[in-house]
């Protein structure tokens, strides 16, 4: 039954999405790279910053309203990865 509650799942994608519980992620580079030009060294941290692409519109339609739909299984698609 859980299983079948798509729309539940989509509220709860999209109150992460909008009260997103950490602003940023912190990673470390393990092996040198380079990312759009810039150098990475072993050692390097690297953050990620969630709540900006959260509220971003090149990923999200419409990024300041709460819209369960875009996670609901036939919207998955306008999400960008």
């Amino acid at each position: 039954m859980l299983q079948s509650l798509d729309y539940l799942e989509a509220v709860i994608n999209e109150t992460l999405r909008v009260y997103t519980p950490d602003s940023f992620l912190a990673r470390v580079c393990t092996k040198k790279t380079v990312v759009h030009g810039i150098e990475l060294n072993p050692g390097n941290m690297i953050y990620i910053p969630t709540q900006a692409i959260h509220m971003d519109p090149e990923f999200y339609e419409d990024p300041e309203s709460f819209k369960p739909e875009r996670f609901l299984p036939e919207n998955k698609d306008s999400i960008r990865d």
